[in-house]
């Protein structure tokens, strides 16, 4: 017997005119006329084509609001870079180069690097617990991209669906992944 707070399951079903009927906000578009809210984009390429640089770079534009390369930024956004891969002297030289303001308040790393320079607890978005402890701290940030998942960089394990799930309800995410030569 289903009671009256059962959701009515005939009613999770919807015929396409109810659908295209249903009223939405506007999406959000940071860099016209492919990157807007509420998107997962995956950028591959080999090992030394520039992923992080370009990933940097995007960073850096919607943070800001500049344009990067010929796409315009259209909205700001507080911008996590999670970066599993590369070492800190890399990373400083790559953030110099980019020109990135020291000062930029909308644009925060989370490095692997320093994590295991100050022997920080290892990030793991399969746990619960660590996954809400961050989202305490992770308030504000709109986009993260992710260059490498930390947690995947030595085991190779790829977090549970349901943590993914989980963390991309959250946040607009943009992936970069190294392919591999064959």
């Amino acid at each position: 017997m289903i009671g009256d707070s059962e959701p009515k399951y005939r009613e999770m079903f919807f015929t396409a005119g109810r659908v295209m009927n249903i009223k939405l906000p506007p999406r959000r578009c940071f860099l016209h006329p492919w990157l807007s809210e509420q998107t997962i984009t995956l950028i591959t390429g080999f090992r030394g084509v520039g992923k992080t640089w370009f990933g940097l770079g995007i960073a850096k534009a919607i943070s800001t609001g500049a344009a990067f390369g010929p796409w315009e930024c259209r909205d700001i956004a507080k911008v996590m870079y999670i970066d599993g891969e590369l070492p800190l002297m890399d990373m400083q030289d790559r953030i110099r180069g980019i020109g990135l303001d020291p000062e930029n308040q909308n644009l925060i790393f989370y490095l692997d690097s320093i994590v295991e320079m100050n022997g920080y607890a290892r990030p793991n978005l399969g746990n619960e617990e660590w996954r809400d402890k961050m989202l305490t701290v992770l308030t504000d940030e709109k986009i993260d991209v992710v260059n490498r998942q930390p947690e995947t960089r030595r085991s190779g394990q790829v977090p549970p669906k349901t943590a993914l799930y989980f963390y991309l309800d959250s946040h607009d995410v943009f992936f970069l992944k190294t392919t591999q030569k064959f």
